[in-house]
């Protein structure tokens, strides 16, 4: 059974391989890595349950090996993987995720490497937690209502003086150079 499932897969690659030589004059797509992106499902807040997906795209061929990392060690939870999908272009993409706790301090990251080209990318993540509003402190309330207020009484002052010397006939104000040789 094992052997037909990779005979199938083989010649599934073989077909897309075939396509991608038609499209590109018989030259196939270079052995390569794409774009890396590494981020978190929901916005972060220490100690608690995310999920942290590594996108992986525009590879050729998919022979790529990705690992999830926390701290330069293997994530310690089971990492999931998408199916293997590809564009236009015969390049391919693929998500590969797993559940974390981030806490402060932490450093995750995503490396690829692709097993033909021995080529490597790393993507680093350091979560920081989102402040709400409510977490504000006094001193950063009082900055806020402070800069809020500055900023209205700038444009009162602003308008007030604007109409006030067009009211007062400065605003039409022309002022002409005669020539003292004339």
């Amino acid at each position: 059974m094992d052997r037909l499932l990779a005979g199938n897969v083989f010649a599934w690659l073989k077909y897309l391989m075939n396509g991608a030589m038609e499209l590109t004059n018989n030259s196939p797509p270079p052995n390569e890595i794409g774009e890396l992106y590494l981020y978190s499902e929901k916005p972060v807040v220490f100690g608690e349950v995310n999920t942290l997906t590594c996108f992986v795209s525009g590879f050729f061929p998919p022979a790529i090996i990705v690992t999830l990392q926390k701290n330069k060690k293997p994530a310690s939870g089971k990492v999931n993987s998408s199916h293997l999908s590809y564009g236009k272009d015969w390049r391919f993409q693929v998500l590969h995720n797993t559940y974390i706790q981030p806490a402060d301090g932490d450093i995750y990251s995503c490396r690829v490497l692709h097993n033909i080209s021995k080529e490597e990318k790393v993507i680093y993540w350091e979560p920081e937690e989102q402040i709400s509003a409510e977490e504000l402190d006094t001193s950063q309330h009082a900055v806020l209502i402070c800069g809020m207020i500055t900023g209205i009484l700038g444009t009162a002052v602003g308008l007030y003086l604007c109409f006030s010397l067009l009211l007062s006939g400065w605003g039409s104000l022309i002022i002409r150079i005669n020539n003292p040789s004339q």
